[in-house]
């Protein structure tokens, strides 16, 4: 699949199809339903969605094949919501597409994890423009699936932006052996890419910067980076969620944001929030 379109007006939507499941859509109406907190959240929040994706070129991960019962379920409703704002919807699995002087591909889609656990697949993409190639791996968490390693070798591109694996899980709901092959595999990525940045599960973890360092010295050995997105930057990472508790307890809201909270939902919805500065 090819086409050409200005710069600034396509979008796209890879992932687990998670567009549509933070705000549920009624797909029969085109707009965002009333999420119980009031019709004035609810004609903002209608606003906000036409004016992300009206006019738009829409590139998604296909909601039927390579997906679980939870994605063909919202993919399905984001498409109902979107087709008829956009300019054009298409599923971009395996598919190529130009715009301009640079080169949109998605490779096949890789497991979310594990391969055949029930979470799912992910839609990779990789962007090219001259001789320059930025590989975007989300939510592969390691990644830990041979399949997903051996794409990211052959594509040998100069930047990857990688999802790393969720280690504010493990001895919970996921294994040792799942965070020692994650290890491995970034170790043998990290010998080829020139740079990767990691980002997202791992980030959640207060101990993300101490379990990574194996990973950074095999990085440094080959004269290779491996950093968080802020260091692309030159700044220091700053990982909220891992330090959520902490800030809170730093911070703590007023009693009368406190008792705001615990309000009803209908009566929030007709009452804004005391905020302070």
């Amino acid at each position: 699949m090819h086409s050409s379109t200005d710069q600034g007006r396509y979008g796209i939507v890879g992932r687990r199809g998670r567009v549509g499941s933070e705000v549920p859509i009624d797909a029969s109406s085109k707009r965002i339903p009333s999420t119980g907190r009031g019709q004035r959240k609810d004609r903002g929040s209608s606003r906000s969605f036409e004016r992300i994706y009206k006019g738009k070129i829409i590139l998604a991960k296909d909601s039927r094949r390579k997906i679980n019962t939870a994605q063909r379920r919202r993919g399905w409703m984001f498409r109902q919501a979107t087709e008829k704002l956009a300019e054009r919807f298409e599923a971009a699995d395996e598919g190529t597409f130009e715009f301009g002087k640079t080169k949109l591909r998605f490779p096949a889609p890789v497991p979310h994890g594990e391969g055949e656990s029930e979470l799912g697949w992910v839609l990779p993409c990789i962007v090219e423009k001259a001789k320059e190639k930025v590989f975007f791996a989300p939510d592969v968490q390691g990644p830990v699936v041979r399949e997903t390693v051996d794409l990211i070798l052959r594509e040998k591109p100069h930047l990857l932006v990688m999802g790393g694996p969720p280690t504010y899980l493990q001895g919970y709901r996921i294994g040792d052996e799942f965070f020692r092959t994650a290890i491995r595999n970034m170790e043998k990525i990290l010998g080829t890419i020139p740079m990767v940045v990691i980002d997202h599960h791992v980030l959640r973890d207060e101990g993300w910067y101490k379990f990574l360092e194996p990973v950074r010295k095999s990085a440094e050995k080959a004269n290779h980076k491996l950093l968080a997105a802020s260091e692309l930057l030159e700044k220091e990472p700053e990982p909220l969620e891992c330090r959520r508790q902490s800030l809170y307890e730093q911070d703590k809201p007023s009693k009368e944001f406190l008792d705001w909270a615990n309000l009803p939902e209908e009566k929030r919805s007709d009452k804004p929030p005391p905020l302070t500065t």
